[in-house]
């Protein structure tokens, strides 16, 4: 998880996906193992903070898929085409993450974009139109005081995530070393 979320722009799940996928997702990552729901019986400790990790991972999607949607907004309606990567590619850049880039040697281009999903382009010849405009329209968007306390709690956000999940997970090792197990649960129980 924590690789994931520095990987991908402060994201773990995926902002196309719909919310309710994302949230099984998230789900299925942190509770894959059927006994999973039966830690909170024998480690108090490492299930809150697991939980808090969960709430802060759906915090934080939740938040940057509005700080998208607000940047979005803010960016004019042409061109039509990569509004969301510039937008994508607007908050990355805040947060000190990348922007996006447009290289243009009259005989080949190339075209990337930072942030979740970010990808990028290439060819010969001259970058289309679109590109052009859409790379115009990044370099040009000044971001308000809105978005940039927005980049700033999601980067800060961010650093918890991935130093929380990195850090249950030295604690999931160690504890799944251990000898015995506390706790009381129906699995544990002797049944005559």
């Amino acid at each position: 998880m924590a690789e994931q979320v520095a990987s991908n722009g402060g994201r773990f799940t995926d902002l196309s996906k719909d919310v309710s996928a994302n949230k099984i997702e998230l789900q299925n990552t942190l509770y894959a193992d059927p006994l999973s729901r039966d830690i909170p019986n024998h480690f108090a400790t490492y299930s809150e903070q697991k939980e808090r990790l969960r709430s802060d991972v759906e915090e934080q999607d939740h938040e940057d898929r509005e700080a998208t949607r607000l940047v979005t907004n803010m960016l004019p309606h042409e061109p039509a085409v990569y509004r969301q990567e510039t937008a994508r590619s607007v908050l990355s850049n805040c947060r000190g993450r990348g922007g996006m880039t447009l290289h243009d040697t009259g005989t080949s281009y190339t075209f990337a974009w930072a942030g979740f999903g970010g990808g990028g382009s290439g060819g010969t010849g001259r970058p289309g139109h679109e590109l052009v405009q859409a790379y115009e329209v990044y370099k040009a968007f000044r971001p308000t005081a809105d978005v940039l306390a927005r980049c700033s709690r999601l980067k800060a956000r961010e650093g918890r995530i991935v130093e929380a999940a990195r850090r249950l997970s030295q604690e999931a090792q160690m504890l799944s070393e251990r000898p015995t197990l506390a706790g009381d649960c129906e699995f544990t129980t002797l049944r005559e």
